[in-house]
């Protein structure tokens, strides 16, 4: 079994060879973190605790949202802030500044705010300030060379209009 969260895969129960020794030979961890240990039980009452290690995260794979507007927003106000983390595989948040992150419209372009960023110490970017103008349905993706990009969908409703009423004089001939 493990210790100190996340989850063990692979075969976790082995019979004991001829010698008395049992081999795991397919065990994984995929969350990441730290003080892990693993303990073998016995049907017979006997354990053991092996030494506390950690799990670091794998190779960066993709690019998640953390934090996004709400879907559906008014087309000219500033929508909430993208917050973008980089992940490996395993979902795994991996930690590294300067990873270079775009934001890109699939129909439109943000007429404010700031589209590219790059990830500070934790692996993510937060683009704030964004703008669109033109109403209609839209997809945010999230890219970076070399990892797999990031949607979301975003439905952008026309701007509330105001109507103002001008009065007209009337001239009369005589």
């Amino acid at each position: 079994s493990l210790l100190g969260g996340g989850s063990l895969s692979g075969t976790v129960a082995q019979a004991t060879a001829i010698n008395g020794v049992a081999t795991f030979s397919n065990l994984s961890i995929s969350v990441a973190g730290t003080n892990y240990t693993l303990v073998a039980n016995s049907v017979n009452s006997l354990s053991a605790t092996g030494n506390v290690f950690t799990v670091t995260p794998a190779t960066a794979t993709k690019l998640v949202y953390t934090s996004v507007p709400a879907v559906t927003n008014v087309a000219g106000s500033t929508l909430s802030n993208f917050v973008v983390q980089v992940q490996d595989p395993f979902n795994n948040n991996v930690p590294g500044s300067g990873v270079p992150i775009g934001l890109t419209l699939s129909t439109n372009t943000f007429v404010g705010g700031t589209t590219n960023m790059t990830t500070d110490p934790n692996g993510s970017a937060t683009f704030s300030n964004l703008v669109i103008t033109v109403a209609g349905n839209d997809t945010v993706t999230a890219s970076s060379a070399g990892l797999t990009s990031a949607n979301k969908l975003l439905v952008i409703l026309p701007a509330p209009f105001t109507m103002t009423f001008q009065q007209i004089g009337r001239a009369s001939c005589r």
